[in-house]
């Protein structure tokens, strides 16, 4: 999956690289992430205009505060906290603060609206032009052009993902088809997600645990076990330490024996 870059919001120009090397650079990024295809496609226009008519996908919300909105923080962080959720708690540089928390990786063209309707129904206010494909974010590190500080974590608090269920919003237009279940698209965002959630191969003794938790939270979001399969098979290549897949197998299905999603 790829992210838009770039130095300062009036220097956009198409720019897409992919999530994991954005994720290293300072300045603004997408909120949301764009397939390979969709990405190639804007950086041949080499313009960041039309964004609307693409179908994004992610598997965090993001929810900027700022001003008086900063009062809305503490019944979020207390709802999330209550859910056993994780978060990130972000100053922004400025007077603002960003909170990130993860949920099911979901790639649809309802994606933003979802969002924006599911903090309103918590009763969240913050702001709602963020929720477009076309909208940027401050990376971390990055200095605020009127206080001259950066963007620094706050707070990490370590909990589980959620499930948001997005089937309820509908909008009039809806020019790309949302990604099912097995998708190449919905899969490399999954793949983004958890690379970005563990972070690092686990050290030897926790590898079965990751697996086996991952495979859980995924199960759970609603994607088959065929899938989860997969997804866990290319993160364990990636480790440094792999387990076999024979053994990658038994820690999803234990998962899903768990759980009851053979």
């Amino acid at each position: 999956m790829y992210l838009e870059h770039c130095p300062a919001v009036f220097m956009r120009a198409g720019t897409f690289y992919p999530a994991s090397e954005v994720r290293d650079r300072t300045g603004y990024r997408s909120v949301y992430y764009f397939s390979e295809d969709d990405a190639q496609e804007i950086i041949a226009s080499h313009s960041s205009a039309g964004l609307k008519k693409y179908c994004v996908g992610s598997y965090e919300l993001i929810v900027d505060f700022d001003g008086e909105q900063c009062d809305n923080i503490p019944k979020l962080l207390d709802t999330l906290r209550s859910w056993g959720l994780g978060y990130e708690l972000w100053s922004s540089g400025g007077k603002g603060y960003h909170v990130v928390f993860h949920h099911q990786p979901v790639y649809s063209s309802n994606l933003p609206l979802a969002q924006a309707q599911f903090l309103q129904n918590l009763g969240v206010v913050s702001d709602p032009s963020l929720y477009r494909p076309s909208s940027l974010i401050r990376l971390p590190g990055t200095i605020h052009e009127k206080t001259g500080k950066q963007k620094t974590l706050v707070e990490k608090v370590e909990g589980c993902f959620m499930v948001i269920d997005f089937s309820k919003v509908t909008r009039k237009e809806n020019p790309r088809p949302t990604f099912a279940d097995g998708d190449p698209a919905l899969l490399a965002l999954a793949l983004e997600s958890l690379s970005y959630r563990i972070g690092r191969t686990p050290l030897t003794g926790k590898r079965h645990t990751t697996i086996w938790g991952s495979a859980k939270d995924l199960l759970r979001s609603g994607l088959s076990y065929n899938t989860v399969l997969e997804l866990l098979v290319l993160l364990n290549n990636t480790w440094d330490n792999p387990k076999s897949a024979d053994e990658v197998r038994n820690a999803v299905d234990q998962a899903a024996n768990q759980l009851n999603k053979r």
